[in-house]
This record gives C-alpha cells, sequence and structure tokens, in this order.
C-alpha cells in the first residue's frame, strides 16, 4: 500500500493519537492519512481537517485499488481521466494529459460556460475526457472493473434551529478561533495575505493574538487610487498592533505577464485578479512558504450585495410582466443606472427559474446580452443553463436562499476563486490556507438562517458585528471591494491593439457564437472609442480578456 498526498492536515496529531502514536513510525500527516485507511477504510476520511488531495494505492487482497480522495470544500484540485483498464490523475490538468493515451477532446459545452463565467465550472474541465474529482468524495478505481464515486463529507445547506443573535456571535468567534489555530500548525514561517477588507483582518486579528511575531503582507496598486487600498491596510495594522509589509511587485504589469500567468492553468481561464495574487505570492514567498487568506468569509456569512438582493428580487423577478416594467424604466434612464436596470430585466429574459437567474447573475458576459436590440450571443443558451444546474445536483437545498447559497459556495467560489488561489500560491511554492472555509466552521455556519447574517441594508451582518469589537467603524462598514487590478491602465496601447487583433480575427474559435458588431463594438471600447454609457470599464476589460485567453488557449491547444 502506497500514498501520494498534496496538502495539510491540520489535525493529524490529534489523529495520530487517537491511532496510537507508538505505531506510526514518522511525525508526518501523511502516514496518518494512510494508516487511518489502514485501519479504518475510506470511512475515516471523514475526520480529516485540512486542504488536501491524495492517492492511495492498495494492492493487498490480490488486486489493484487506487482511492482518489479531496478535501470537501475543494481547495486542493485533483483531475482524472479513466477507463476500464486505465486511470490518469494529477493535481494538474498539464499533468494528468502529459501521461494520458486516451484521445482528448474539447468540450463545446464548458468552453461556453468559460465565455460566460470567465472560468470553467467544475467537474466539468475543458476536455470531454478529464474530470475534476468532486470535493469530499472518493473515487475507488479497480482494474477491470472501472470507477465509483463515494461522498465522505457533505455539507448541509439547509439552516438548522433558530438561536439568538448573541450567542450566533459568541460561537461564530470561538469557530473562528479554533480555524485560524488550525491553520497556523506548520512546520515553516507563515505569513498572512492582509487586504482592506473585513475578512482577511479578522483572521489577522485572531492569528496576531495566537502569534505575535507573524508576518500581515499586502501589495498595493498605487497607480490607480480605486484599487489602491493602503490606507485601510494602515489602519488595520496601527489597530492591531502587528508586524507588516507593503510588497512591491516584483514583476512588471504588462501583457507578457497575462500570458504567462493564465497560461499555467491548463484550461480557458479569465478572472483579471488572478494577476494581483500572483505577484502578492511572488514577493511573499521571500517570507515564508505558507500564507494564510481571508477567503471564504463572503460565501458562509452573505458578503455579497448580490446574494441578499437575489434572495429578495428573485420572486419578484418571476412575476408576470415584471421586465418589461424595468425595461420601460432603463429607456427613460441614462448611464450607470440603466446599464444596471438591463441587467436585471436581463435576469428573466429566457427563462424565470432560479438557476437561469443565477446563470445570469453570475456571468461576466451575461447569455442574455443584446446590442443593437440583437442578441449577442448567436446560440441557444437554455441546455447550458441546464447544464449548470445540474453540477452538484444532489446538494442543491430546497430553499431558495440557501439555494444561493449553495451555488456562491459550490460554483463561483470552488471554480473561481480557490482555483486562483491554489494555482498562483503553488506557482511560487507557497502554500495559500484558508481558515474561514475550515469544514466545522463551514458546516455551522451553513445552519445559521441566511437573514441572520445579512439583510437589505447590510451584508455579512456577524463577520461586521465581531469585527467591531476590534477595528474602528470606519472599516467594518466598509463596502466590499474585490481583489482587483486596473489592468486597462497598466496595458500600454500597442499591447491593446495586440489583444485586439487576437479578438478580431474572424478565424477563432468562437467566432460562430458571438454577433460580429458586438465584437467590433467591444474592441472600439477597449480602445477607448466606445460609449461610455453602454458599457462599465470593468465589463470591457473582462470581457476583453476571456475573449484573448479563449482563443490563445484554442491556439496552443
Amino acid at each position: 500500500v502506497a500514498i501520494v498526498y498534496n496538502g495539510e492536515v491540520y489535525n493529524f496529531r490529534n489523529l495520530r493519537t487517537q491511532l496510537g502514536p507508538h505505531t506510526l513510525r514518522t511525525q508526518s500527516d501523511t502516514e496518518v492519512i494512510l494508516e487511518g485507511y489502514l485501519r479504518h477504510g475510506i470511512n475515516f476520511f471523514q475526520r480529516l481537517r485540512g486542504i488536501y488531495a491524495f492517492a492511495i494505492l492498495d494492492r493487498r487482497n490480490d488486486g489493484t485499488r487506487l482511492v482518489l480522495g479531496r478535501d470537501p470544500v475543494g481547495v486542493k484540485p485533483l483531475y482524472f481521466t479513466d477507463s476500464e483498464n486505465e486511470i490518469v490523475f494529477g493535481s494538474e490538468i498539464k499533468a494528468v494529459k502529459a501521461a494520458s493515451e486516451t484521445s482528448l477532446s474539447w468540450s463545446e459545452t464548458a468552453l461556453k460556460h468559460f465565455l460566460h463565467f470567465s472560468y470553467v465550472p467544475e467537474p466539468l474541465t475543458a476536455w470531454n475526457e478529464i474530470q475534476a474529482l468532486r470535493p469530499g468524495h472518493i473515487l475507488v478505481w479497480e482494474e477491470g472493473k472501472g470507477t465509483q464515486s463515494i461522498p465522505f463529507f457533505k455539507f448541509d445547506f439547509e439552516p438548522g434551529g433558530k438561536k439568538n443573535y448573541s450567542t450566533l456571535l459568541e460561537e461564530t468567534e470561538a469557530r473562528i478561533q479554533t480555524a485560524v489555530t488550525r491553520n497556523l500548525e506548520a512546520d515553516v514561517d507563515v505569513s498572512l495575505a492582509l487586504s482592506g477588507g473585513i475578512d482577511s483582518s479578522l483572521v489577522y486579528h485572531v492569528a496576531h493574538r495566537v502569534q505575535p511575531e507573524i508576518q500581515a503582507l499586502s501589495v498595493s496598486f498605487a497607480r490607480d487610487p480605486r484599487y489602491d487600498e493602503s490606507p485601510l491596510i494602515r489602519q488595520i495594522v496601527d489597530t492591531i498592533g502587528g508586524k507588516h509589509h507593503m510588497l512591491e511587485p516584483t514583476s512588471k504589469v504588462d501583457l507578457d505577464l497575462v500570458h504567462s500567468v493564465f497560461e499555467h492553468f491548463d484550461q480557458p481561464y479569465a478572472d483579471s485578479s488572478a494577476i494581483p495574487v500572483f505577484l502578492l505570492n511572488q514577493a511573499a514567498r521571500a517570507f515564508g512558504k505558507v500564507l494564510i487568506g481571508g477567503d471564504g468569509g463572503d460565501e458562509l456569512f452573505n458578503g455579497y450585495p448580490s446574494q441578499t438582493f437575489l434572495a429578495y428580487t428573485a420572486p419578484i423577478l418571476q412575476f408576470p410582466g415584471i421586465a418589461s416594467c424595468i425595461r420601460f424604466a432603463q429607456a427613460v434612464s441614462r448611464g450607470g443606472l440603466s446599464r444596471k436596470l438591463d441587467r436585471t430585466a436581463g435576469l428573466v429574459k429566457g427563462g424565470k427559474s432560479l438557476f437561469h437567474i443565477l446563470y445570469n447573475r453570475n456571468a461576466w458576459f451575461p447569455p442574455t446580452l443584446t446590442h443593437d436590440g440583437k442578441p449577442v450571443f448567436q446560440y441557444d443558451y437554455q441546455e447550458l443553463v441546464e447544464s449548470y444546474g445540474s453540477l452538484f445536483a444532489d446538494e442543491v437545498p430546497a430553499s431558495r436562499e440557501n439555494t444561493i447559497v449553495f451555488d456562491y459556495f459550490r460554483k463561483t467560489m470552488l471554480s473561481d476563486y480557490l482555483r486562483k488561489t491554489d494555482m498562483m500560491a503553488m506557482r511560487h511554492g507557497v502554500e495559500w490556507r484558508v481558515p474561514l472555509l475550515d469544514e466545522d466552521l463551514a458546516v455551522f455556519a451553513f445552519k445559521i438562517p441566511f437573514f441572520s447574517k445579512s439583510d437589505l441594508f447590510t451584508t455579512k451582518k456577524i463577520l461586521r458585528d465581531l469585527h467591531k469589537k476590534v477595528y474602528p467603524k470606519n472599516i467594518s462598514k466598509a463596502p466590499k471591494s474585490g481583489f482587483g487590478i486596473p489592468m486597462d491602465i497598466y496595458l500600454t496601447r500597442e499591447e491593446k491593439k495586440k489583444m485586439c487583433e487576437v479578438v478580431g480575427n474572424g478565424e477563432c474559435v468562437f467566432a460562430g457564437w458571438i454577433d460580429k458588431t458586438y465584437l467590433e463594438f467591444l474592441i472600439r471600447s477597449f480602445l477607448g472609442k466606445g460609449d461610455s454609457t453602454k458599457i462599465s470599464r470593468g465589463a470591457v476589460y473582462q470581457r476583453m480578456l476571456i475573449l484573448y485567453n479563449l482563443q490563445r488557449w484554442a491556439m496552443n491547444n
């Protein structure tokens, strides 16, 4: 019996004690996973707390059995392709492609999902024959018998019994303390990625209490004040009195860096915030091999305004005639308000199911988009909505608001945010840890009623109230801001023209999917010649990046 393993099991010392330390030969979490499997089988994996992907080769009992496993949140990736007589697996798609003898073909469904979202939603990949192992599942492959997928840890997205708010605050605080303490377990130096947001500064507060010497690291993009959180970060650090470094990017942000960052993902990916995450990890590796982030607080505690907006408006949007009313208001509005009303009306265009609304809301490139009265996309997107709704279908809760929580957690966070942080960190030999996604904390958070976590006026109420106990109110009340980068400012005009040449090529993989006049409009807007009342700056460069990265991926594959 042998094991190969990527990640960290934070509670391995406790598990080692339970197994009987005198029977183990090492002090490693790897041996604990293997010994636990040998004694208790696959049921042992329920006890693991951490971020991990592993493969156990079991040749006992005159057979060959392979057991693949992945952590319940999906922090660590694991991909595979299989047949009756072969299975190939790896933490990166490039490894599976290199080792597999199976002929691979592009998945048109996955590529169209990417076109709308800027990522491919798991367990799909850009190849029909390769898929991601579902989080919290093991895959058992036996020669001649094929594979069987078995869940060992499932989250319940339906809330439990109601508790008073002060009790929720106390229990949340205690669980965050436990989660952060677990994540500080390491035999190398641990640093912390600090932004101006609530989540990372709350984690910083707890981590500093446990390890006062911990270094907080930030990266600043001072060229555009809208993206520079330095003033908030300085206020956070002054409040805590901890150690902090404001890092200067060691790579120039240009088109070569764009290529380097996004080609590393092995399949189409275009979340522009991968660039600052890359730069942060590149600079942070000088401070140690473990970096703790604040990811997950928004998904668990309703940090996105759109979550609460959808919980209130989804039933209203499903009323007959409501879209027409919104369109009328949009027609007499101007600028940003007109764009927002247009986007809202588009949520229910062509379908009113909750997953239809979620698909349109979560898309950078909504499939219902129109330009000069014509559809932008030249295909029937209903199959895409059905495909999207089928992902992790056995985990979908019954209630509307908790389906929204499920969707943000199991789709956008898993396939976009977690892939981004893990791949950009591992590229620099850094392990990115996420204490707010601790299994026990997540189980608890999902049991909290939706409207105890947010309402029409306040997102992430519980974390904000915990935050106010430590930090000045102006920080605790600050609106959410993403970890973005003003990519269009950093790229030169010549670099933008090169991108436009690629996107405007009539032979592109998406040439038959998108209306040509819209492509021309998008290119003009990217070059600063468009109508800013019809499309936002962020939408322009994000959509251009989606198209550009898709075509470059197609050219290289």
